[in-house]
């Protein structure tokens, strides 16, 4: 019996589980080097400068991969057995989810629990923020220069690149950098600030 316990426990599934378990909330400097050394270990394929803060889950690490300077914030949470890709330069706000498998439900005669999964890649560009409490559904494809503002849901529908999106569903609300490649700022029309 106990040598079948420590088998079941050093298995790798087990043994990164009680790994995520001991360094997840190790705070500071310490806290995001173990966790970039042990956590990215895993993903698919990690760039330099990975911050991974306390309290990150990733399940089906393999099926991530991590572009440059990437932050995943405190309680961010990515299944990424459907495959997620995040460019450069993405940063996730406190308790971001990011999924990239869904139950199967079409068959109204058969409980959703017998029907199984569908997978669909998610596709983040580079220099994403994704704001607090956000939701990015399976077959996401987010383009570059987009902030998704806290607790937008994002569906398996295209963000253009450059756009502003809130709400469930995620709609444009604004452009970071307007259509053509202009900041939004630069796109504004000149206000005179001189008397009538």
């Amino acid at each position: 019996m106990l040598r079948s316990l420590l088998h079941d426990l050093l298995t790798p599934h087990v043994y990164w589980r009680w790994v995520d378990l001991l360094i997840r909330e190790i705070p500071g400097q310490t806290g995001y080097a173990l966790r970039r050394w042990l956590v990215g270990r895993r993903f698919g394929a990690v760039g330099e400068g990975l911050v991974v803060f306390p309290g990150v889950r990733v399940l089906g690490a393999q099926g991530l991969r991590v572009g440059r300077n990437c932050r995943l914030g405190v309680g961010t949470m990515v299944q990424a057995n459907g495959g997620v890709e995040m460019g450069d330069d993405v940063m996730t706000g406190p308790d971001v989810k990011i999924w990239s498998v869904n139950h199967v439900y079409t068959d109204p005669d058969a409980p959703v629990s017998k029907q199984g999964y569908e997978r669909k890649p998610i596709t983040i560009g580079n220099d994403v923020f994704i704001g607090m409490g956000s939701i990015i559904l399976p077959g996401a494809v987010i383009g570059d220069n987009v902030v998704i503002s806290a607790g937008a849901v994002v569906g398996g529908k295209p963000v253009k690149a450059g756009s502003i999106v809130a709400g469930n569903p995620a709609r444009t609300i604004g452009f970071r950098v307007a259509p053509g490649g202009a900041s939004e700022e630069a796109s504004k029309p000149e206000v005179s600030t001189s008397e009538v």
